[in-house]
């Protein structure tokens, strides 16, 4: 891989080929390597910032493993004065053989001492019609850019209209990082890993292993390299993102604190290692510096160089624990709940309080709490009698025990008259064989007076034994209309 002989400012996208030209052809004398997490860091800022002259190639998506076949390459080509780089999850729970989406033997033959195989980057059937074509078609020579930050993905609308907070995520629910995001916070909360930690034994097994990835990727170079400044830093995800570690993914949450720990350890052996984290500051909690749980906004790259610069959030022997100890019980006391159901209410728009009974056009009833063809379960907490809502307790529910649907969704009709401000609460389960809890409900508030409340409900719901709680409080109710409806 060479400079472009014709097209000077075209660069090809995927940094793991492009790298090698990048390495080989410019003058630099630090690196910015990451992911994605790096890819918005000005190259100019940082020099400006930090000293020196940097160029950024971060890689997206990748881990310790790949990177250190780069940085192994870039320290034995040119002498570094630094290195920028980013510790994300991905690298400290990788492995050799985790999937990738550039298998390394379609790129890593760039990095060898052999350059007469690199021609291999060519021998592909799109960049053998490039060379007969004689295009300079973005498919062929890449896209037009500069070195400053290459792979920088902050100006893509795509992206950037996800920051502001998330009335934009909703916006963008279709986008696949997005669908991703609300996937991992619904599916994480509803395993309920947390109680089911690891056992010790295979805890202590999973650090030890992250221990020899970070030894093996980069505490070999730091040593190696002593003329080299390493500065490494753990990006500052999302409160959301750390919730949902150190509530759920318990295990993972301790793996990535011991990780944090060793590393700080590191550098109190070794002067030219600088370890940083700033999972205790407060602009992580903000939602609108994110466009999902885990990438932020490029005004935080630059805060980071800034704070680097100032030797903010420079982790050491004397800090670390009170560090971990402020980190941790944000995690742990960050409302997740709250979130979710936002986030349920969106996928699963159910509620809407409505002025007059809509037409019921085109829906197929299958359930009337009226009449007696459908049959469901009842406990002892109240009565009714015609029209009349009888409550002797707090806590009267049915249960729709024997009610089944193919359609997707079914709407619940609900018209009912009530002496003082009560709840409904909906019991959902997402297989027959789980418990109701606190968690998996849903709660509308029915006013004092007259109330008609419609409510579509996923049909998986209905078939795994729904459970209503028709009102919270014990009193003489009228209930108008209690009736749920397939949706066409």
């Amino acid at each position: 891989f060479h400079k472009p002989w014709q097209y000077k400012q075209y660069l090809y996208s995927n940094m793991r080929l492009q790298a090698a030209g990048i390495i080989n052809n410019w003058e630099y004398d630090s690196i910015i390597l990451g992911t994605s997490m790096l890819e918005n860091t000005s190259s100019k800022e940082a020099s400006d910032i930090l000293g020196g002259k940097f160029i950024n190639i971060s890689l997206s998506g990748s881990d310790f493993f790949e990177r250190a076949i780069i940085l192994k390459y870039v320290l034995q080509k040119h002498k570094i004065k630094k290195v920028l780089y980013s510790l994300d999850n991905i690298g400290l729970f990788a492995t050799k053989n985790s999937l990738r989406h550039y298998p390394i033997s379609q790129w890593n033959y760039l990095y060898d001492r052999n350059p007469l195989n690199d021609f291999k980057a060519y021998l592909n059937i799109r960049m053998i019609q490039c060379l007969f074509a004689g295009t300079d078609k973005q498919q062929c020579m890449g896209r037009i850019t500069d070195l400053d930050r290459p792979n920088a993905w902050f100006k893509s609308s795509r992206y950037s209209s996800r920051f502001g907070g998330l009335d934009n995520w909703f916006k963008a629910a279709n986008d696949n990082q997005i669908k991703d995001a609300f996937h991992e916070i619904l599916t994480t909360m509803e395993k309920n890993e947390v109680n089911k930690p690891q056992l010790n034994q295979a805890l202590q097994k999973s650090i030890i292993q992250s221990k020899h990835i970070i030894n093996d990727t980069l505490i070999t170079f730091v040593s190696q390299h002593p003329e080299t400044q390493f500065i490494l830093f753990f990006p500052p995800y999302s409160r959301i993102q750390y919730a949902l570690d150190a509530q759920f993914n318990t295990s993972s949450f301790k793996i990535y604190k011991s990780c944090v720990q060793y590393l700080t350890s590191q550098s109190n052996k070794y002067s030219n290692l600088h370890v940083y984290a700033w999972g205790n500051h407060s602009f992580v909690d903000n939602i609108a510096n994110y466009k999902d749980l885990r990438h932020y906004h490029q005004k935080i790259n630059s805060w980071m160089l800034q704070a680097i610069k100032n030797r903010e959030g420079l982790l050491t022997t004397n800090n670390i624990n009170s560090y971990l100890s402020a980190f941790t019980t944000k995690a742990q006391d960050y409302n997740l709940f709250a979130l979710k159901t936002k986030i349920h209410d969106y996928l699963y728009p159910r509620t809407k309080v409505i002025s007059q009974c809509e037409k019921l056009q085109n829906e197929t009833k299958i359930f009337d709490i009226h009449d007696r063809r459908y049959h469901y379960y009842k406990n002892n907490q109240f009565s009714i009698h015609g029209n009349q809502l009888i409550v002797f307790h707090r806590d009267p529910f049915i249960i729709l025990n024997e009610l089944k649907t193919s359609s997707p969704f079914v709407r619940l009709y609900y018209n009912i008259d009530a002496p003082a401000t009560t709840l409904l609460q909906i019991f959902y389960k997402n297989t027959n064989n789980s418990t109701y809890n606190e968690t998996n409900s849903y709660k509308v508030t029915i006013n004092k007076g007259f109330n008609i409340i419609s409510l579509s409900i996923p049909a998986k719901y209905i078939n795994n034994k729904l459970r209503v709680d028709l009102v919270d409080q014990d009193g003489n109710y009228t209930i108008n209309n209690f009736t749920i409806y397939e949706e066409k």
